[in-house]
């Protein structure tokens, strides 16, 4: 990839754009080689990403998410740009380069319908990998704004342990110096964990061959839909299916 095609240009604006979609470049690309494009990219743009304009980052990951709101038939957008302001009102705020910028938020899903309690719900597909002080920055920037208080409920979706984030998030603290304990309720409403499978999971599964208990028939339905697209591969997918299937049909999300 020729290093001049990424660099970056600016609008009449003065917030940094691409100059080129990164969708066109991973389209056909295999899910480990489109990966590790977009490791490339996040290097590069990281603190850009929210401000990018018109760049699409689709990761294996988000393409699988896309997958399963289609087959749910789940109406939503992507890339859909927040505007926000902090606690103080603030709309902008003076980066590390002493840039004034605006509080923009991009959520990799917005959902047209179902909403959660009259709030628009936005989905975040997270690999474990990109869990890192920006996020956090950003994330926690984001859900302290009134904007998302009154209007939005996030869903984050990461194979990443819960428990491994709270250390983070309480050693992203102690660094920072903030006073109040965070975990992960600082960074999402609801947080859904895709276990990643062992070597023993990925040979011992068979598709559609897994128990059908009558007492769950979301958790079937999610199974039934996980096989539909192909199966879990890596990472078991059902409990963020059967999230989005509880959601769909009574307006509920269970809390962890």
């Amino acid at each position: 990839m020729a290093e001049d095609k990424m660099a970056p240009s600016k609008d009449e604006s003065g917030f940094k754009q691409t100059s080129f979609t990164i969708s066109s470049l991973i389209r056909n690309q295999d899910a480990a080689t489109r990966d590790a494009t977009l490791d490339v990219v996040f290097s590069k743009f990281e603190q850009n990403v929210d401000n990018s304009g018109d760049v699409v980052l689709l990761s294996s990951f988000e393409e699988r998410v896309e997958s399963i709101l289609n087959a749910l038939q789940i109406k939503h957008t992507t890339q859909n740009h927040i505007n926000y302001s902090d606690e103080s009102g603030s709309k902008t705020f003076i980066d590390e380069n002493g840039q004034q910028r605006p509080y923009i938020y991009t959520p990799d899903f917005n959902l047209n319908s179902p909403n959660y309690q009259g709030k628009t719900v936005i989905l975040e597909p997270h690999g474990g990998k990109y869990f890192n002080d920006k996020f956090f920055d950003k994330m926690i920037r984001f859900m302290d704004s009134k904007e998302h208080d009154s209007t939005y409920y996030l869903i984050m979706i990461t194979e990443k342990p819960v428990a491994e984030i709270n250390a983070m998030l309480a050693d992203y603290a102690r660094r920072r110096h903030i006073k109040r304990k965070l975990d992960v309720s600082n960074i999402c409403d609801k947080m859904v964990n895709t276990r990643m499978r062992s070597d023993e999971d990925m040979r011992d599964h068979v598709e559609g061959n897994d128990p059908v208990d009558s007492a769950k028939p979301r958790w079937n339905e999610a199974q039934r839909i996980s096989d539909q697209l192909g199966g879990m591969k890596r990472f078991d997918d059902r409990e963020f299916i059967r999230t989005l299937i509880r959601l769909k049909e009574d307006d509920v999300v269970e809390k962890p």
